[in-house]
């Protein structure tokens, strides 16, 4: 079975709507993904905070080009 052909068996029976997003838990995070909601864990606040500052720290030499590799 080729990807395509994977995607349309699991094509949900109805198509979700935003009142679906809107009406998850507010301890998952929902999102619309070819008319299929999926949900997932919220990250916690340790592990957000964690991104944001390894964002923050490796942001400026590689997404700007200021003192990262290479010049």
């Amino acid at each position: 079975m080729n990807a395509k052909a994977a995607l349309r068996q699991r094509t949900p029976a109805r198509k979700a709507t935003y009142r679906d997003v809107l009406d998850a838990p507010p301890h998952l995070v929902a999102e619309i993904v070819r008319g299929a909601l999926h949900t997932h864990p919220r990250p916690a606040i340790r592990h957000a905070i964690a991104g944001s500052s390894l964002g923050m720290a490796i942001g400026t030499p590689f997404q700007w080009g200021q003192g990262g590799p290479g010049g």
